[in-house]
């Protein structure tokens, strides 16, 4: 019973914080108020950097002028974001709830930008590629 316990609080301990209503705002007003081309601005600079894993290197060909141009150009819509665009709503989520809110709505922001990036046709063609290599009789085995 008390491993349970510590597990139980563990547990709770280890879960994210929720965010206030005004992490909330933010990361509204982020998402509303950012452009397509900001949107994409923020997907190639995670490209990017993915990009420079050892996994995926060897087929990626960014320059390093091409990626820290594209670091730059995050960076400005960054400081553009928080410094204009959604000024207000920043300096309140980070009074009420530190500077993890800025991360935590840029997080946001990431996955709505990744969302449409996944949707345009071009890319659901290509993960389409995926099922033409498939072998559905192998999978079907598993689960029967």
């Amino acid at each position: 019973m008390k491993l349970l316990k510590i597990l139980a609080v563990a547990a709770v301990m280890s879960s994210p914080v929720q965010a206030s209503v005004y992490t909330d705002d933010l990361s509204r007003c982020l998402v509303e108020r950012s452009t397509t081309e900001d949107k994409f601005a923020l997907v190639k600079w995670m490209f990017a950097a993915a990009s420079r894993h050892p996994a995926v290197g060897d087929i990626a060909n960014l320059s390093e002028q091409e990626a820290e141009q594209i670091s730059r150009d995050a960076a400005d819509l960054f400081v553009r974001l928080v410094s204009e665009v959604c000024r207000e709503e920043t300096r309140r989520a980070v009074k009420y709830d530190g500077a993890s809110a800025i991360e935590s709505a840029f997080e946001v922001l990431g996955q709505v930008a990744g969302t449409e990036l996944f949707s345009t046709p071009e890319v659901i063609q290509s993960l389409g590629q995926l099922e033409s290599f498939i072998d559905a009789d192998k999978l079907e085995r598993v689960f029967q």
